[in-house]
């Protein structure tokens, strides 16, 4: 869940690039990379997480071991990371492309 919690995050911070700079973004998982692209000015909450899921990364994309990453993150965990990606999703939302239409 972890995976798609950063996945979704990913194509919404593009989306973002894409409206901000009238650009392609680049193929990046980075999500902070993304957000200085995008020149949006996150809370710092909101970028504490991002940089929380951007060092997870690959851990959560590809685990190695499911039995490991399952004892990382548990249910519990996953729906918090759930619950922050949602919170964050609605900022961005309302803060950044409400604004753009």
């Amino acid at each position: 869940m972890i995976y798609m919690c950063q996945l979704a995050l990913e194509k919404l911070l593009k989306a973002v690039v894409t409206l901000q700079t009238d650009k392609t973004p680049p193929k990046t998982h980075k999500l902070l990379l993304l957000v200085k692209l995008a020149q949006v000015n996150l809370p710092d909450e909101y970028l504490e997480f991002l940089g929380t899921l951007d060092a997870i990364g690959s851990g959560a994309r590809y685990p190695k071991d499911l039995a490991a990453a399952r004892k990382a993150y548990p249910r519990k965990v996953a729906q918090e990371y759930l619950g922050k990606t949602k919170e964050v999703m609605e900022w961005v939302k309302r803060e950044l492309i409400s604004e753009q239409s």
